[in-house]
């Protein structure tokens, strides 16, 4: 599903986010 993908990849990409923001 490409829904669930984009919210999985967007997920990664506030998670990778956040963690470089600490």
């Amino acid at each position: 599903n490409i829904v669930e993908a984009k919210q999985e990849g967007h997920l990664v990409e506030r998670t990778i986010f956040s963690v470089s923001g600490l």
